[in-house]
């Protein structure tokens, strides 16, 4: 019987994981794929994103999968292990913060796991522009580049040349053995590496070795809340705080993640920042009789959520 294959997604926050998985849908439609989403807020906005006809998803909302959602995970596993032909593919799209080797352990050292799920390859998101930042600020950035099969450098439309040449000689100096992709927007040629089983099982102990140091603190040393507010929110006036506030905090708000709540219009908002930029696209239909409300998941450091809080209240056309 053969087994499972297995993709691992990874990358840091705002990296374009889930644009590449859209990607992957849109060029490879005629393939059905089981997709494990994790968020490590409350409210998983990236479930609204993904758009596919012969797609299942779960969401899993508990914690960062490489550390607190362990069992979960396996639970999940064993679930879709009982409906394989269902499906073609497992793709594990993780957190923004996430330690991929973690998540491949249990593909490589759980016997039930193995026997049924093969790990074909890891692969990790860079983001072009941000690349540097994210580097110097967290270690977990380094370590989702080195523990990758491919590094899909995403976003080369917001760099010049010299400035991808640059992120191209410091990705290899990282992970040498790497494959590196690039593309804009996570439009990755997809047909040139899901087929390949790039994932070595018996070089698992090796890859180890060689990440670079890590440290946890909490959940990876950073903080993430979910604000929820009822009713509609002024778009207009609530962007132009937003980008205030993202200036100003520039390297505390890691990533903002939200569904938004306007008046006169029948679809939500996905609204999405990274750093000082921030983009906005149609969400799905609200419902006939659905409660409307807004959700707010933030992740940075030194973040006051009370203050962030009445910041975006002052936009609720409830008050």
């Amino acid at each position: 019987m053969n087994k499972i294959p297995v993709y691992i997604v990874t990358g840091y926050l705002g990296s374009g994981k889930t644009s590449f998985i859209n990607s992957w849908m849109k060029n490879r439609s005629d393939e059905r794929l089981f997709i494990i989403e994790n968020e490590i807020g409350k409210v998983n906005v990236d479930e609204q994103m993904v758009a596919g006809k012969d797609v299942e998803l779960v969401g899993l909302t508990a914690g960062c999968i490489c550390c607190s959602l362990n069992d979960e995970l396996l639970d999940v596993l064993e679930e879709i292990s009982a409906r394989r032909d269902t499906f073609d593919r497992l793709v594990i799209e993780t957190t923004g913060i996430a330690d991929p080797s973690s998540i491949a352990a249990h593909f490589i050292q759980n016997d039930g796991v193995a026997q049924v799920f093969e790990l074909m390859s890891v692969h990790t998101l860079v983001d072009a522009e941000n690349v540097e930042f994210w580097l110097k600020e967290v270690k977990d950035a380094s370590r989702q580049i080195s523990f990758a099969d491919f590094v899909l450098i995403n976003k080369i439309d917001l760099v010049s040349l010299e400035k991808l040449q640059e992120v191209n000689t410091i990705v290899g100096k990282i992970n040498p053995t790497a494959e590196i992709y690039a593309a804009v927007q996570g439009d990755f040629d997809i047909d040139a590496f899901v087929d390949q089983k790039a994932f070595a099982a018996d070089s698992f102990s090796d890859r180890l070795e060689v990440l670079p140091a890590y440290e946890s603190v909490g959940i990876h040393g950073i903080k993430t809340f979910t604000l929820f507010f009822d009713g509609f929110l002024d778009l207009r006036s609530l962007i132009k705080d937003l980008a205030m506030f993202l200036s100003v905090n520039l390297n505390h708000v890691y990533r903002i993640k939200a569904v938004v709540a306007v008046n006169d219009y029948n679809k939500r908002i996905l609204l999405q920042t990274v750093r000082k930029g921030y983009s906005m696209s149609d969400g799905m239909e609200w419902a006939e009789g659905e409660a409307i409300r807004s959700s707010f998941v933030f992740i940075g450091s030194n973040l006051d959520k009370t203050a962030i809080e009445a910041m975006i209240k002052k936009h609720n056309l409830v008050n």
